[in-house]
Formats: C-alpha cells, sequence, structure tokens
C-alpha cells in the first residue's frame, strides 16, 4: 500500500520552448477532471523476497536477495497528450489548460499537457548479489574487496483505459513505456577496493551499468530509439592522515569523464528527434549522469 504524494497529486509546472509548451497538470485539479481524469487513488503491492547470507571460506561473505514485486495501479506520469502539433490531438487539452490558467503565447505550435496517474500495473523481477573479501599484505598493507551485482527487468502487465476526451491518443504510449521498462539499466555491477597502510588510504571503486533505451518523438508520433551503451565509470580518492584530526584527499568521480551520447538528430527536418531545440545536447536518460568528470580535494578536520 503506498498513499499518493502530494507533490503527485498537486504540483504543476509550465515547462516552454521558443515553439512549445507543455503543462504539468495537478492530477487531483479540476482541469484534469476535464481530461476525464480521476482523483488518485493509493497503490497497492505484493511484494515477495528470499535471501541468504553465506560466509562459505574466511574472510569471504556473500549475501543473495530475489525479489518479485507486482504493483496495481502504480502512479506514473503520462506521455504528452497533445492539443496542437502533435500526431494525434485533442481539443480538450487546450480547453483543460485554459481551465488550469495557463496563457500560452499563440505562437507555439507544439501543445500539450501531462499528469500523474493510476496508468498501469507492473511486475519487477531481480536478483542481488554482494560478496566482500578482506586481503592482509603485511607490510604493503590491508585491502577490503567488494563486489556487488543487481538484475531486474520491469514488464507492463496492464494498462488502464484512455478517458475518451483524449481520443485518439492513447493514455500511456510505447515512448512512455520505454520510460519506465528500457530507461534504466537492466544491470549494474560495482566492484571496489580499499586500501590502507598508516596514514594512506585509496578508495577505488568501478561501476559498469548496462545498457539504456528510449524511444523519443518530436509529437507524440511514432519514435526513435536512442540507446546509451554499456559503460564502465570509475572513481578514485587518495588519502593522508596529517594528524588524528586532520584527513587531506584527492579525488575523481568518473575518473575518464566518461559522457552519454548526444541526441539524435533528423538534418533533413532541422529537428531533434525528441522534439527539444537544443543541439548537440546529451541524452538525458543515461545512468551515470551528463556532466562527466568531477575532480576535488577535500580536508577533514575531526574534534
Amino acid at each position: 500500500f503506498r498513499a499518493p504524494t502530494l507533490a503527485e497529486e498537486y504540483y504543476s509546472a509550465t515547462n516552454v520552448s521558443p515553439s512549445a509548451a507543455v503543462v504539468q497538470l495537478p492530477s487531483n485539479s479540476a482541469a484534469a477532471k476535464l481530461l476525464g481524469f480521476p482523483n488518485l487513488k493509493p497503490e497497492t503491492s505484493d511484494n515477495y523476497s528470499a535471501g541468504l547470507v553465506l560466509h562459505p571460506i574466511p574472510k569471504l561473505s556473500a549475501t543473495l536477495d530475489v525479489y518479485d514485486i507486482k504493483i496495481k495501479n502504480r502512479i506514473v506520469g503520462t506521455g504528452t497528450l497533445y492539443g496542437l502539433g502533435g500526431a494525434n490531438n485533442a481539443a480538450a487539452v487546450l480547453s483543460a489548460i485554459a481551465a488550469h490558467g495557463n496563457v500560452l503565447d499563440p505562437t507555439v505550435t507544439y501543445v500539450g499537457v501531462s499528469l500523474f496517474t493510476n496508468g498501469i500495473n507492473t511486475e519487477t523481477k531481480g536478483v542481488e548479489v554482494t560478496l566482500n573479501y578482506a586481503s592482509d599484505f603485511g607490510e604493503y598493507g590491508h585491502v577490503d574487496w567488494s563486489v556487488s551485482g543487481n538484475y531486474n527487468d520491469t514488464k507492463i502487465k496492464k494498462i488502464n483505459d484512455t478517458p475518451s476526451q483524449l481520443s485518439p491518443q492513447t493514455l500511456f504510449d510505447d515512448i512512455a513505456k520505454s520510460d519506465l521498462t528500457t530507461a534504466s539499466p537492466k544491470y549494474k555491477v560495482a566492484f571496489g577496493g580499499y586500501w590502507t597502510k598508516g596514514p594512506w588510504s585509496a578508495n577505488l571503486r568501478e561501476t559498469v551499468y548496462g545498457k539504456t533505451a528510449e524511444l523519443v518523438s518530436p509529437n507524440g508520433g511514432a519514435g526513435t530509439q536512442e540507446t546509451v551503451g554499456v559503460a564502465a565509470i570509475t572513481d578514485l580518492e587518495g588519502s593522508y592522515a596529517v594528524t588524528k584530526s586532520l584527513k587531506l584527499s584527492i579525488g575523481a568521480n568518473n575518473l575518464f569523464d566518461k559522457k552519454p551520447p548526444n541526441r539524435l538528430q533528423n538534418p533533413a527536418a532541422h529537428s531533434i528527434a525528441d522534439g527539444s531545440n537544443v543541439y548537440d545536447a546529451p541524452v538525458g536518460f543515461s545512468p551515470y549522469g551528463i556532466n562527466g568528470g568531477y575532480y576535488y580535494a577535500r580536508a577533514v578536520i575531526s574534534f
């Protein structure tokens, strides 16, 4: 059981570009009622899980967890529902925007709304594994090793009916489905090594993200698939304890400045596949972020 949050019920926003406007309507608003959406109701779920903790050899610990989560009436964001400029449009969308009090620039060519709704039933199955091992190299120091991995798969079991006011559009189109089922990696594996010797220490993490993919469209029509391939991200930090109360560190998150690919472009149409007006911008669903490397120095004083 999960009750709707206040943000899911009442959050609103207006997102604009030089040629488009998309309004996030509050789910429990009169404007949403004009489109045929009732107030949000709680989600319910059945969650089955089992786990093991093992110590197969000295200094090695392992855990294994498997799970199956079924959610009914899951609260999700709809795809963009168009009133103007889409592959399919519904006049009720423009009426709902006006009822919400938005006054849009008359020159915009794409107008739509989105909102949270109890839209689908889903099932997620997955497994998680962790391994930890300690190594003592005597005068060369001590290393704590770790490996963790997760695999999960989400399937949409049911999509609720689309209100008739939005015909011929669908409540949860293929583009919105991809946001939920493929835009996050199905697996993630992390390797770690923490070395210490006297006042010195170093922490190395290598995280491997599986492939992600998302359908995008400039107008809600046929989607084009954008993909972020398998990627390994390296984090590294070295530290020195100057005294018992002062520790100096230098490090990097995403040491090799790995960045996701840019959005697909259609040169013939002078547009971006997802309707964005920002050329050469990175895709927004990358699991490791769009900003690349982050490098830092830090001093920690304890007292």
